[in-house]
């Protein structure tokens, strides 16, 4: 009597539970989707919008993208698996941050090059002019120091 006891409330338990466990399972595996995709989705740039990503955009093509990326994800693509299918198709344009290659290698390096080339240059203004060229004169001659009293509206009695 005993033993029907625990069978029955070990097959209760274990058939009672078993749909619920795979349940949460399921849910849990959805979820982790969903998150995949809102983080493929915020590093995707919409190309109707300017740098806003696909998740944030309200442009019909950018929720196509977001349907393609869930789409892709489904399936089983890894996310880099994902963001390489979207390249191809759209261009590199469509990666919020674009990665480093020889294509782009300009756009990379071109800030430091102009801060570099505009440094150097303002260094060689600055050395091309003469020491005494970039004070104030202080010593008047005579003749400026009798034009500057009679504007002044002085008079110099030297007797």
């Amino acid at each position: 009597m005993r033993t029907w006891f625990i069978c029955l409330l070990f097959g209760v338990l274990t058939f009672g539970l078993g749909p619920k466990i795979a349940m949460a399972q399921t849910i849990a595996e959805k979820n982790d989707k969903e998150i995949r995709v809102q983080e493929i989705s915020e590093t995707l740039r919409c190309v109707v919008c300017k740098n806003q990503s696909i998740a944030d955009s309200d442009a019909d093509l950018a929720k196509n993208l977001v349907a393609l990326v869930e789409e892709r994800v489904e399936a089983g693509d890894s996310d880099e698996e994902v963001r390489a299918y979207i390249v191809d198709r759209y261009g590199e344009f469509v990666l919020l941050k674009p990665t480093w290659s020889w294509q782009n290698a300009g756009l990379w390096v071109s800030p430091f090059l102009l801060f570099l080339l505009a440094s150097i240059s303002a260094w060689m203004f600055i050395k091309s002019k003469p020491k005494g060229a970039l004070k104030p004169s202080t010593s008047l001659s005579a003749d400026e120091r009798k034009e500057l009293d009679q504007l002044l509206g002085k008079t110099k009695d030297r007797s």
